[in-house]
């Protein structure tokens, strides 16, 4: 079961940990604020991320493996319903961002 901990952390990796990892990838570039913000919101956990996770639970004897299995559960689980709610939304209001500018 998962408790309070484990659901903020899994947000929490959503929401701030994927996001931050690519504005610091980003450094120096010359990409749009917006568009490094898009880029960073868009990185979906999925298979890989659960595999990984059970691969390596089931490689090494981890006291937390329930707690860790229930948070990459979560965190995929989430990111599949958030990614996917948002991805057309999110898509159209970049698109008529791109249309607006000048060129």
């Amino acid at each position: 079961m998962a408790g309070p901990a484990t659901v903020l952390y899994a947000l929490g990796s959503l929401f701030v940990v994927r996001i931050l990892a690519i504005l610091v990838a980003l450094i120096g570039s010359k990409a749009p604020w917006k568009e490094r913000l898009l880029m960073g919101w868009f990185g979906p956990r999925g298979l890989a991320s659960l595999l990984f996770a059970l691969m390596i639970l089931e490689i090494y004897p981890i006291p937390q493996a329930q707690e860790i299995r229930a948070c990459v559960m979560l965190t995929v689980g989430f990111s599949v319903i958030l990614h996917g709610l948002s991805a057309m939304p999110l898509a159209k209001l970049y698109g008529r961002s791109i249309k607006s500018k000048p060129r």
